[in-house]
């Protein structure tokens, strides 16, 4: 939520085959069409108040799942009204060779209609 897309994508596997799955889009997949999307959807708005939770974590060897519910305050840069998004989501994470874990799925949607 700091804008810092280059270490937001550090958390994801670098591969064609990854897969982000957001509420009223279509997926998007790959790293070059990750940070393309979330270039432009963190340049549209300032978010503050964020909190996330995560309510579920398991692994089973080399994989791992998370689920959770997140709130933050978003205020579009196009001057619309600003509003609160409550939401929920569950994340794919691949243990890679040197220990560290990193996303391979994302997929989150909101928990009341959009604006």
């Amino acid at each position: 939520m700091a804008g810092d897309i280059d270490g937001w994508l550090a958390l994801w596997v670098d591969s064609a085959d990854i897969v982000q799955m957001p509420y009223d889009e279509p997926r998007v997949v790959g790293m070059t069409d990750l940070r393309t999307r979330n270039s432009a959807v963190n340049s549209a708005a300032t978010y503050s108040n964020v909190t996330i939770s995560n309510l579920d974590v398991r692994s089973d060897r080399d994989i791992a799942i998370a689920s959770g519910v997140y709130t933050m305050d978003i205020a579009p840069k196009d001057g619309s009204d600003p509003w609160h998004l409550d939401a929920k989501y569950l994340s794919v994470f691949e243990r890679q060779a040197n220990g560290d874990w990193k996303l391979i799925r994302d997929a989150f949607s909101s928990n009341v209609p959009l604006n």
